[in-house]
């Protein structure tokens, strides 16, 4: 190999290195500014009316990209307008379960009450357990690397859904 191709294949690897990187500079967006020190509380949980563990998780944001904060002592309740009171068990990480027989009744109002020490007390406003809506038809599109799912349905008139 003569010294001319040599340079000749460098040159290119550099042109293609070159033109790669500006691409990659032209996908980037600035954002903004993060604030990486402000602890948000957390509380993400469903319940429906099948009989099964439910799980709830409590936790806590430290900054982006960095680990959550555990609440492993946090109690957390799932009551209904009847007074009925479920009591969810911490059982690894962040996340709180149900019993295995805890399911829903349609059409009870549920509240959730988080208490995570003794100053800070939080409780969700009361939500209708609703029956969810039939669905029409399914149908899914292939994409590179996903697939998209679909449900077609109506909502019922006078229903507040989502």
């Amino acid at each position: 190999m003569g010294q001319n191709q040599i340079v000749g294949i460098r040159l290119s690897h550099t042109i293609l290195l070159l033109a790669f990187s500006v691409l990659l500079e032209g996908c980037v967006s600035e954002v903004g500014h993060f604030n990486t020190r402000k602890e948000i509380l957390v509380i993400d949980g469903s319940i429906t009316n099948q009989r099964k563990e439910h799980i709830v998780k409590v936790y806590r944001t430290t900054g982006f990209n960095k680990r959550s904060i555990y609440l492993p002592e946090a109690q957390v309740k799932i009551v209904d307008d009847l007074g009925n009171v479920e009591t969810l068990t911490h059982y690894r990480y962040d996340f709180f379960k149900t019993s295995e027989d805890f399911a829903g009744v349609v059409g009870r109002y549920y509240h959730l009450e988080v208490i995570i020490d003794e100053e800070n007390h939080y409780t969700t406003a009361p939500t209708q357990l609703l029956l969810p809506p039939e669905i029409d038809a399914m149908r899914y599109s292939l994409g590179p690397n996903v697939v998209n799912i679909y449900a077609d349905f109506q909502d019922p008139e006078g229903e507040d859904n989502f």
